[in-house]
């Protein structure tokens, strides 16, 4: 089913939109907790309580992308029952635990309408290869836990960029993998645009964290 009768199913408060959502992403969710908690049991748990939240925020919310925000969900329960269970553990071994807003686990029965708004995801920015780098600079702690988001740091980097200019302004860009200040501009816009929500029981604040 479209992505938006999907929508509009959970706006008319009928249930089948739980079954169509659990139909269409039920295994992209799934693969996203399971990569979190490495737990059958958990990630089912999450993954069910994704329909729930996503009932509960629609309406009043309407998602750009559903499957984003269908996978933002499950990530967030899942990390919250990642820290639940590794509470006693805090100061063992090194869990680096990354939220990355773009990066999604992808399942391998991908419909090839989610493969359509994960390539498009990929043409407003060249984040990966930025991610890839950022992560081998600040995930060096040997003592603590290290929690940090890309997405945060590259809109910091981006805000710097504005204020710079000449050698400065060129470093930032190619840090970023982007061109020109223009094209950094869009690719930040459409990176808000995804990835800011603020529903009652669904909260992505871009903002006072890195």
């Amino acid at each position: 089913m479209d992505d938006n009768k999907i929508v509009q199913l959970y706006w008319e408060r009928n249930e089948q939109a739980i079954v169509e959502s659990s139909n269409k992403y039920g295994t992209y969710c799934n693969s996203i907790a399971q990569n979190i908690l490495f737990n059958w049991a958990d990630a089912e748990e999450c993954v069910n309580d994704t329909w729930l939240h996503a009932w509960n925020s629609m309406p009043p919310h309407k998602p750009y992308i559903l499957s984003t925000f269908l996978g933002k969900i499950t990530r967030n329960l899942s990390f919250d029952c990642y820290k639940r269970n590794h509470r006693d553990k805090r100061g063992g071994n090194n869990i680096y635990l990354v939220l990355d807003e773009l990066e999604e686990i992808v399942s391998g029965n991908d419909n090839p309408e989610k493969q359509l708004q994960e390539k498009e995801l990929r043409k407003v920015t060249t984040y990966e290869k930025y991610y890839t780098s950022l992560m081998e600079k600040l995930l060096v702690s040997k003592d603590d836990n290290t929690v940090c988001s890309p997405l945060n740091t590259y809109i910091a980097f981006s805000m710097l960029a504005e204020v710079s200019d000449g050698n400065t302004r060129k470093q930032i860009l190619d840090m970023l993998g982007t061109s020109d200040i223009e094209t950094l501009r869009k690719n930040v816009s459409k990176l808000w645009e995804i990835n800011y929500i603020d529903t009652p029981v669904l909260k992505s604040l871009l903002a006072n964290s890195l």
